[in-house]
């Protein structure tokens, strides 16, 4: 809830959403929903370790540039990260 208010304020203040799809009140992907609403062009980065709701295929329907199954490592989170920010 707090990550969509920020949104929904400061928009143009950030670069990537990194979100987690199973969270308390808002899923990750409403979160991304929301922020392909506000910011069209911000890259989306979906985390999950399981979710029965969402797959790779329905998170691109959304927007989400990759879907990334937990447990994750830093050395594959970051490789995500560059690949996403330089648009590839």
């Amino acid at each position: 809830v707090e990550a969509m208010a920020l949104l929904q304020d400061e928009a143009d203040e950030f670069d990537l959403l990194i979100t987690d799809q199973t969270m308390p009140v808002v899923s990750g992907l409403e979160l991304a929903k929301e922020a392909s609403r506000i910011r069209p062009d911000m890259p989306v980065i979906l985390c999950t370790g399981y979710s029965a709701l969402v797959d790779e295929k329905e998170a691109r329907k959304y927007g989400i540039k990759e879907f990334m199954m937990k447990p994750l490592s830093m050395s594959a989170l970051s490789t995500v990260v560059r690949t996403v920010l330089d648009g590839k």
